[in-house]
């Protein structure tokens, strides 16, 4: 896995994205979003920001089958090398 050198400060939102979707499998949308204290939308605008810098981040639909029926959820994933 490969790391950016970003300018965040260190326990900055985007510096928690962004250490959250270094790990091997990425992290769900719901994760970030709990973690972070924001909403969906917020969170598409913040990868955003880290695709403007360059970073080459995945974004993979999974729909995964509960007992109670289907989630659908985002992944996001940072290109591995």
């Amino acid at each position: 896995m490969y790391f950016v050198k970003t300018n965040f400060r260190k326990s900055s939102r985007m510096a928690i994205l962004y250490s959250m979707l270094c790990r091997p499998n990425g992290a769900l949308a719901s994760e970030l979003s709990k973690r972070l204290g924001v909403n969906a939308i917020r969170i598409r605008v913040m990868i955003s920001e880290l695709r403007n810098r360059d970073i080459k981040i995945y974004s993979i639909h999974c729909i995964e089958t509960v007992p109670y029926g289907n989630l659908s959820e985002t992944r996001y994933l940072i290109l591995t090398q």
